[in-house]
């Protein structure tokens, strides 16, 4: 009985094949092998300039260690913090950290240097700080706070990488509105335009062959005023005609939009 319930389990299990045929295809599926990027993406902190500060305690060696796995192929400059004064050198600088455990030293070297280290990110290294600490730490300027007690090399290099990528979107964004602010101070005095005019000028003159249409212009002026017709797009212009330089003009292609001009 025993027997026969194990033969239906097999037959169960491979099916019931003709007399003489073979299992061999039977065999499980071959793996299929994925080929590994021969040129793996470079370290991103493989350029960086990195102006490490420390205080010196108990803790300095191991933040040290610590900070050349994380940047092991970036420029480390290191220099031990007296009296809360930034070092002054004409290196370049990526990234700052500072590290250190005594949170009230820390604080009073980031008031103490906030403007100096303004447009660079800033990262505060403790060993064992605790989570008030490091909530104070932050109101007080630092864009990061790294605990090393808990702290993994992978996470903390993700982490600085994020902090970097924003602070290189918001050079980019004011390099924008710089450009666009000589831009338009080549047009006229930009001091006097009103946000609607400005936003008129400005997309007249990045448009191409300087024309835009009606529609397009009072999408362009709708951003500031809860209304815009053909009439208040019409005055608007008005008043931009009496602002911009004499060597432009704003002139209306009937019943189609407008269109910015030099004269000479």
């Amino acid at each position: 009985m025993a027997n026969q319930r194990s033969s239906n389990v097999v037959s169960r299990l491979h099916g019931n094949l003709p007399d003489g045929a073979s299992r061999d295809h039977l065999h499980p599926p071959a793996l299929r092998l994925i080929e590994t990027d021969p040129n793996p993406p470079a370290d991103p902190f493989e350029s960086t300039s990195v102006r490490f500060m420390y205080m010196n305690d108990p803790f300095a060696k191991h933040r040290e260690s610590f900070i050349n796995q994380v940047f092991e192929k970036s420029h480390i400059d290191k220099f031990r913090i007296l009296y809360d004064i930034y070092p002054c050198t004409f290196q370049h600088t990526d990234i700052a950290i500072i590290g250190g455990n005594d949170v009230i030293r820390l604080a009073a070297f980031i008031k103490a240097n906030i403007l100096l280290l303004n447009g660079i990110p800033k990262i505060a290294v403790g060993f064992n700080l605790n989570p008030k600490s490091r909530a104070e730490l932050l109101r007080h300027g630092y864009d990061d706070v790294l605990n090393l007690k808990t702290a993994v090399v992978g996470e903390v290099r993700a982490r600085v990488s994020a902090i970097m990528s924003r602070y290189e979107i918001k050079r980019k964004v004011i390099a924008n509105r710089t450009n666009e602010k000589n831009a338009l101070d080549a047009l006229c005095d930009n001091k006097n335009l009103t946000p609607a005019e400005s936003a008129i000028l400005s997309a007249l003159n990045h448009a191409p062959r300087k024309f835009c249409s009606l529609l397009k212009l009072c999408q362009v002026a709708s951003k500031y005023h809860d209304s815009i017709t053909s009439i208040h797009l019409r005055v608007i212009v008005y008043s931009l005609r009496k602002k911009i330089s004499k060597d432009y003009a704003l002139k209306s292609v009937r019943g189609e939009g407008y269109r910015l001009e030099r004269l000479t």
